[in-house]
């Protein structure tokens, strides 16, 4: 036969305090909540007990205490009783929910996605953008600078737009060197007039032939002409090295004035 034990009353009540020394109450959104403390229960965890009976975010949560608000869980490690929250009347809880936190840190998100995606257009907006300036290329063909200090004609091998490249593509390359921004600056700067730019027909193989001109300079400026084309006239040479060649004819009006 066991025997069992029966605790004097009077040592489990004795036991019970020690547990829990005493018992806070709080008014929380209309409705009074209770917490039990221990002698040694520190802030921190008085925020989390507060947190798991009011549903309430732990870093949200203040307590009125005579007439000041108490951030509990800033406290930290500090008691309870240390802190100077007493237990002798009810205190107001104010703070959020957690659902409001996350509801307002969904929201923060949503509104930072939509800020980047203004700041960062979309594939379709790149795409637009592109198509767009396809269609001014084609429908806006280049013009030449106006002014004084310029090129004042120009003229292309006469081939007709049937070759290819066609003459109209020779001529608006012409145009495009005249409005280049470098080659504008040079003409600016020494006061350049250059009375005609033309295309000359290719004479020898580039870095083939002994002879090969790519341009050359009349009368100080009278005219200048630029090869265009590629050896076979089925293209037209880069654009940097014909810029080039613009470059060197127009250095000589420099060192024949």
């Amino acid at each position: 036969m066991v025997d069992f034990l029966v605790p004097n009353p009077n040592i489990a009540w004795a036991l019970l305090s020690m547990a829990v020394s005493a018992v806070l109450k709080v008014k929380w959104r209309g409705t009074t909540h209770k917490v039990a403390l221990q002698h040694e229960t520190t802030c921190a965890e008085l925020a989390q007990a507060l947190a798991a009976t009011t549903g309430g975010a732990p870093e949200t949560l203040r307590l009125l205490v005579s007439g000041r608000a108490v951030a509990v869980l800033d406290a930290g490690t500090q008691r309870v009783q240390d802190a100077g929250i007493s237990t002798a009347r009810p205190l107001m809880l104010l703070g959020s929910t957690q659902a409001e936190v996350a509801a307002v840190r969904s929201a923060a998100v949503v509104a930072s996605d939509a800020a980047r995606a203004a700041r960062e257009p979309s594939a379709q907006h790149e795409a637009d953008v592109a198509r767009r300036r396809r269609a001014r290329a084609a429908t806006a063909p280049p013009r030449p600078p106006a002014g004084e200090h310029t090129f004042q004609s120009y003229r292309v091998l006469p081939l007709g737009d049937a070759f290819t490249p066609s003459a109209t593509a020779a001529l608006h390359l012409l145009y495009r060197l005249a409005a280049d921004a470098g080659i504008m600056t040079l003409m600016q700067r020494y006061r350049w007039r250059v009375g005609l730019l033309s295309e000359m027909p290719p004479e020898g193989k580039v870095g083939v032939s002994e002879m090969c001109v790519l341009g050359y300079n009349v009368n100080a400026g009278a005219e200048i002409a630029l090869r265009l084309r590629t050896d076979d006239m089925r293209g037209f040479r880069r654009y940097e090295r014909i810029r080039e060649t613009l470059i060197h004819e127009c250095v000589v009006c420099l060192r024949t004035r």
